[in-house]
Formats: structure tokens, sequence, C-alpha cells
């Protein structure tokens, strides 16, 4: 799957601006946190419509109506997570479920848990030995032990934190909807 498609896929299960204070990653706004991007100019456009008084569903429409917006969340998706997972490098049938994964508990979980599925040692780094024996691999079985991987991530997630379980079920949802999706 190419950026592209990847990148609309992915902002449908990210969704718009949320501000739960439960939430381990903070407000947010199409999967973008504030916490991990504090310095993006999303945040100039966020606090500004805030400013004027802007409901959630206010700024979700917004956000998703403003090109100039719009472009500066691709720009961190590509840099901050399609790229860094090597994704142009891979079969195309691993990008978007490595790329989703990443938008959702970062490059480095992500890369783990490919590498794990892959029979590789888990730097978190996808790089040369990685991404030579993702070529060689029966993606089927790979993509089944990286979606294991997945939900056991957040099945641990839970388990060292059990406020945390609320979010589960959308968890364990997007795996599935990214299951139904990743066809190329």
């Amino acid at each position: 799957m190419r950026f592209e498609q990847a990148f609309q896929l992915v902002g449908v299960a990210e969704g718009g601006y949320v501000n739960d204070p439960s939430d381990l990653g903070g407000e947010t706004i199409c999967g973008i946190s504030r916490k991990h991007h504090p310095y993006s100019k999303i945040w100039e456009y966020i606090d500004k419509w805030k400013e004027r008084g802007m409901t959630p569903y206010g700024i979700n429409k917004l956000a998703k109506t403003t090109p100039e917006f719009m472009d500066f969340v691709k720009a961190i998706y590509r840099g901050a997570y399609y790229n860094p997972c090597k994704c142009p490098e891979l079969k195309s049938l691993y990008r978007y479920p490595l790329f989703n994964c990443a938008v959702n508990i970062g490059v480095k979980n992500a890369s783990k848990l490919f590498q794990r599925a892959l029979g590789v040692a888990d730097d978190g780094i996808i790089g040369t030995k990685t991404i030579r024996k993702a070529y060689i691999s029966s993606p089927k079985t790979v993509l089944e032990k990286f979606y294991a991987n997945w939900e056991g991530y957040y099945d641990m997630v839970v388990s060292k934190r059990p406020e945390q379980a609320k979010f589960r079920k959308g968890w364990h949802n997007r795996i599935e909807q990214v299951k139904k999706d990743n066809c190329d």
C-alpha cells in the first residue's frame, strides 16, 4: 500500500481532536500528540481555534477541511512514522500495518513487534537485516505474528496500567480494521 492510501486510512483510525485526561498520549489531533510533537505547527492552529472558543467537534471539522493543517499532519506522519519504519523499503503488505501501529504506539515499539514477527533481533530499528528477512519471509505468517504481537502489546499496557482498560476494545478494533484494510 502506498503512503497516500495508508495516510487516509490511519486518519480514519485516529479520528480528530481528543483531550482525554486518562489517555497516556494526552492532547491529540489526528493521532498526533502534543506530548510527542510539542513544536509542530499544528498546535498553533489548535491553540488559535481553542482561543476562539471552538468545541472539539468544531476543531475536528476545521482541521479536516484546512489544507495547510492537513499538509502538516501528512508531513509528520511521513517524517516521524512512515519513513523511520522504512515502509518505502518494505513489501507493500507490511507498510500499512507497521505504519498504523507506529502512529499508535511509536516507531520503536512497532518496529520491535515487527522484528519479533520476523524472528530477528528486536532493537526497534528497521535496518538492512530486518528488511532482508522481511523479503524472504512469508507475509501471511509474518503478519499473523505481527498482529498477535500488537494485540499482546496492548494487553501488556493494560496489565501494567489497568486504568487503560477502557481503550482496549478500541485498540483491538483498530487491529481488526487494519487486517480488513490491508489487501494490496
